[in-house]
């Protein structure tokens, strides 16, 4: 089964190319992500990221296929046989903290600005995530920046910059050396593929990263040159 491996800055991506499989691993926000193609494994799927039948309400699975709308449940349904064991040999299962110890967000932190991706990817999705994370974490300003890149990293893979909206909301992340951060192709340019480089042939989904600036080339998946 053929693969290719890129790194880009924070971001590591694997991409199957037999059945056309991502996965990807983001240090920035930090967060991962699997893409599979619909037409092939739709309705076909179980666990965690449900069946891939485009349907939302009907992903909260258990491993025996009774449904729930309990996420916790549903998430403590999945750990695996051996994983995250006390002494006693118990499963260590996910807690949700009592209701009277659940702050309520403050509205500002998940009220999104306008951007040109609004009638491209739906932003209620992140505001809600937003909100959610929100409420319990210690550091909300932090949690409600990564629900933005969130949506920005999708607003990327559309063709739809949205640096300088990550800007005005202060979510605009510092690179290092000679990179900046920007939507760029997924298929990055190196010191191998220099010569005749052309991002038009990429396969794979742009991603949002700290990438190396126009003119120069990764080296050793890291450096610039």
């Amino acid at each position: 089964m053929g693969f290719d491996i890129t790194i880009q800055g924070k971001i590591y991506s694997l991409h199957v190319t037999e059945n056309n499989l991502f996965v990807e691993y983001d240090r920035n926000t930090p967060s991962a992500a699997v893409e599979i193609p619909s037409y092939i494994y739709g309705g076909k799927t179980v666990g965690l990221c449900g069946d891939c039948n485009m349907d939302p309400k009907n992903d909260f699975i258990s491993p025996d296929g009774t449904p729930t709308t309990d996420a916790y449940k549903f998430g403590n349904s999945w750990l695996v046989p051996g994983a995250y064991e006390d002494k006693d040999g118990k499963p260590k299962l996910c807690v949700i903290e009592p209701p009277a110890t659940t702050k309520p967000p403050e509205p500002e932190y998940c009220q999104f600005k306008k951007s040109a991706c609004d009638d491209v990817v739906n932003r209620e999705v992140y505001i809600a995530m937003c909100n959610n994370d929100v409420v319990s974490s210690e550091k909300p300003e932090k949690v409600a920046c990564n629900a933005r890149r969130e949506f920005a990293k999708e607003c990327c893979k559309k063709n739809v910059p949205m640096n300088d909206w990550l800007a005005q909301e202060r979510c605009l992340p510092k690179c290092d050396g000679d990179k900046v951060f920007q939507c760029t192709s997924g298929c990055p340019m190196d010191c191998d593929n220099a010569k005749g480089y052309d991002a038009s042939n990429c396969d794979h989904p742009n991603i949002l990263t700290c990438a190396c600036k126009p003119g120069l080339a990764i080296l050793n998946g890291n450096l610039c040159r």
